[in-house]
């Protein structure tokens, strides 16, 4: 991580809010692309699903990247 810390606030209803600062067009266009793939193949309209199923299927080593 670069050191900084996520901002995290949390919501009236117990939710929490994330915010990610500073992502390049193309990084948002994957990340929208990830979650949108990934919401498909789940079925599920909810970005914080996919986020958290693209995120457990990279920490198991499913997808780990090599350079």
């Amino acid at each position: 991580m670069s050191g900084r810390t996520m901002n995290i606030r949390q919501c009236k209803d117990g939710s929490n809010r994330l915010r990610f600062y500073h992502a390049h067009t193309d990084h948002i266009e994957m990340i929208q692309s990830a979650l949108k793939r990934a919401g498909q193949e789940l079925g599920t309209e909810f970005d914080t699903v996919a986020l958290v199923a693209i995120c457990m299927n990279y920490l198991s080593g499913s997808n780990v990247i090599r350079e």
